[in-house]
């Protein structure tokens, strides 16, 4: 079996430092990160168990390659941090964000289909609920995103951010 891809790694491994609050051991991070993909039936026992030529733990190995290669060069990680302590950057939870925005939009836009459907039953009197209904949808996204822990990354940027999904079409905007 081939281990995960780094690609799969970096994202899980961002994915926990975001739950474990930005910042975490290493070795915290490596047993969620692992945990996570047992469980997902993409790691097996024996793979934990494989060593490189030189003695190292291949997985272990796959996973620091995969922050000195690919997380820290792309500033998602910081590259300086207390010993044995990975931090999330600005950066990264400006990518967590958008993906969480995006996720949100597309559980939303089936709401938005039914709002439609009923708009086209009630015709004029449904229209104009239809976008009563829109707007306090958008206004709930907004909070939502107005609330968010975005670390470092100020409230202007998560509001810029929302408007842009909305006006590109990528987010709440297909509402």
């Amino acid at each position: 079996m081939v281990f995960p891809p780094g690609g799969a790694i970096a994202w899980a491994i961002l994915e926990t430092l975001e739950a474990l609050g930005g910042d975490a051991k290493r070795k915290d991070i490596c047993e969620r990160v692992t945990k996570h993909f047992i469980q997902s039936g993409i790691l097996t026992e024996e793979q934990l168990k494989q060593r490189d030529p030189s003695g190292a733990n291949t997985w272990q190995h796959r996973l620091n390659t995969v922050r000195a290669t690919m997380l820290v060069p792309r500033g998602w990680l910081e590259p300086v941090s207390p010993r044995g302590i990975w931090r999330l950057t600005p950066a990264a939870y400006a990518g967590l964000f958008t993906v969480r925005a995006i996720e949100f939009s597309e559980e939303l836009n089936p709401i938005a289909e039914r709002l439609n459907k009923l708009a086209e039953k009630a015709g004029d009197k449904g229209e104009a609920y239809q976008k009563e209904m829109v707007q306090k949808i958008k206004d709930i996204a907004g909070q939502l995103v107005a609330s968010n822990k975005v670390g470092e990354i100020p409230d202007d940027f998560s509001r810029w951010h929302l408007e842009y999904l909305m006006r590109s079409g990528m987010g709440v905007g297909k509402l």
